[in-house]
């Protein structure tokens, strides 16, 4: 399961999730796919992005708080690369240091 959602560069759903599993694991459960998916988020090996009117989705690419972008028209989401932003890191100095 995680394979699935790590080396995906989409954010699944736990039912999409599970239509993965199912391919390899027949008799997996959707009981199987949840109690799974909260036990990595323990972990710290996925992120749970949470959305009020839709299923949650996981991001295991980089499990690590981070930004997303996220269309609110086709629930599309995206990692966006923040390398280009490290420049911009020393420009601004918090007063409070």
């Amino acid at each position: 399961m995680l394979k699935i959602i790590a080396e995906s560069r989409n954010h699944h759903s736990a039912e999409a999730i599970f239509e993965q599993m199912k391919v390899n694991f027949p008799t997996i459960s959707i009981a199987t796919v949840y109690k799974t998916l909260s036990l990595l988020k323990e972990l710290g090996e996925v992120l749970e992005l949470a959305f009020s009117s839709d299923h949650n989705r996981y991001d295991g690419d980089r499990p690590f708080p981070h930004p997303d972008l996220i269309c609110i028209r086709c629930k599309r989401i995206i990692d966006p690369d923040l390398n280009g932003f490290a420049e911009l890191a020393p420009i601004y100095t918090p007063r409070w240091r």
